[in-house]
């Protein structure tokens, strides 16, 4: 009888330690996870030159007569770029899961006779929190909703 118990509890002892070796679904899974992401700091280059096509959902030509434009210093950390008449320049932090914060934006002040909503724009920048790249296209968006477009020059 001891011996059937002892085998019993052997058995049972192997069979709950296979289940406990799987952490490494875990790692696997979570890995998996950010490959679905599709983090934006791998897909960002330094020299790459954004152009306005869309803000909240507009046509960016019938809103500006010069097109934003918008460029990563991922070294320093810094975006810039033409708001449609001034410059503007800020600073930015991007995670793995492409959660987005521009910060510290300044611009000059030259007088603007052309159209423009440059204020829009950047505020959309200073609101934008998520970030995402899909076909050559950068996106801004709050939450879900897209503020800012942006197609490579």
């Amino acid at each position: 009888m001891n011996i059937k118990i002892l085998s019993l509890s052997l058995l049972l002892s192997v069979f709950l330690f296979s289940f406990s070796c799987s952490s490494n679904n875990v790692s696997v899974e979570k890995n998996m996870r950010v490959e679905k992401i599709n983090p934006v700091n791998a897909q960002i280059q330094e020299n790459q030159v954004w152009v306005l096509q869309k803000i909240d959902g507009e046509d960016a030509k019938n809103v500006f007569d010069n097109l934003p434009t918008l460029s990563f210093d991922v070294l320093k950390k810094r975006v810039s770029g033409n708001s449609g008449c001034n410059r503007y320049s800020g600073s930015y932090l991007l995670d793995e899961e492409n959660h987005l914060d521009i910060s510290q934006v300044i611009t000059t002040r030259m007088f603007c006779d052309n159209k423009n909503n440059e204020s829009g724009f950047v505020t959309n920048l200073d609101q934008a929190n998520l970030v995402k790249i899909e076909n050559n296209t950068l996106t801004f968006l709050k939450d879900d909703d897209a503020l800012l477009e942006f197609k490579l020059q």
